[in-house]
């Protein structure tokens, strides 16, 4: 895979006006269920001339108002996740960053899509990136005449995003990537809300002719224990509940919770996705997530009996 990156400074892009991006797609959009939001953006970046001054000023405020976090509950079920977020919970890690700042870029009718993919930091002596499952990121990109969509990373973090004009930090974060039946971010809280999701993986400026290896390690704990939580979903899927596109994990365990499931199995899935999200999300250096666990939680789920029927 080869990545192509704008390189465009960033007092060009605050200078620049805004538009339509020429591909179809439902840019601007926004859910009832996070409208009260509109207002804040107003109140946040109303007074800014240009997109990306925009949405300079909604990172900003993000990082002034909201905290990094991989431990956070659930939103309230009658409360969209963004809402609380901006509201009320205050604290989220880059899925809600870039949720948040997509949701309110387009309440300003700024261009915005929900994007995924690898915070690059291991680079080879022949030239090319090794890519894993915890690299995996969440970011958004706002569209600019004339440079087209622009990169833009409103998350906290502790590294540099590759390619980001911006040049905001980042926080590795998701899971699922590809021959395990991983995917990019297409299940972020915000895939179905925004309509739109890319994919794909950036390459620095300097290395933009680099390949990109996708290596994902089933053989450590990490590996391993998101291995164990997506047998656990395909075999609950075959049962009669699936986890749908656009589900997070945490909204996935609100399905499994409510699905009339035994009890058994129930528990089991919250224990198994307590131990997967420590798996994707926690930080470098973390205790490693118990994928001895997570294969005894995933072997009890899968003990789910083939005539049981969702009710």
């Amino acid at each position: 895979m080869v990545s192509e990156v704008p390189d465009v400074p960033e007092p060009l892009l605050r200078r620049a006006p805004g538009g339509q991006p020429p591909e179809e797609g439902h840019w601007i959009q926004i859910p009832v269920s996070v409208a009260p939001v509109r207002e804040l953006a107003l109140t946040i970046a109303g007074k800014e001339r240009t997109p990306y001054a925009r949405a300079e000023a909604i990172a900003d405020y993000l990082r002034a108002h909201c905290r990094y976090s991989l431990s956070v509950p659930s939103a309230p079920r009658d409360e969209d996740p963004i809402v609380h977020f901006l509201t009320t919970g205050r604290k989220g890690a880059c899925d809600l960053f870039a949720g948040a700042t997509a949701v309110l870029c387009r309440a300003l009718g700024i261009p915005t899509r929900l994007v995924t993919g690898y915070l690059l930091t291991e680079l080879d002596d022949d030239g090319t990136y090794l890519v894993r499952e915890r690299d995996a990121h969440a970011w958004v990109e706002i569209y600019t005449e004339p440079y087209g969509w622009i990169p833009f990373d409103p998350t906290p973090g502790n590294n540099t995003p590759a390619g980001s004009p911006s040049g905001r930090e980042w926080q590795a974060w998701w899971s699922k990537l590809s021959p395990r039946g991983l995917t990019f971010l297409a299940e972020a809280l915000l895939l179905g809300i925004l309509g739109a999701v890319v994919a794909g993986a950036r390459g620095k400026r300097r290395h933009e002719d680099a390949s990109i290896r996708f290596r994902p390690r089933a053989s450590d704990a990490h590996g391993e224990t998101q291995h164990a939580y997506h047998q656990a979903c395909r075999h609950l899927a075959r049962r009669g509940v699936p986890r749908q596109v656009g589900q997070t994990a945490e909204e996935y365990l609100a399905v499994v919770r409510e699905s009339g499931l035994p009890e058994e199995i129930r528990v089991s899935m919250e224990a198994l996705t307590d131990l997967f999200e420590q798996a994707c999300y926690a930080p470098a250096g973390s205790a490693l997530p118990d994928a001895g666990r997570a294969r005894v939680l995933a072997a009890t789920i899968r003990k789910l009996p083939r005539r049981w029927k969702r009710s």
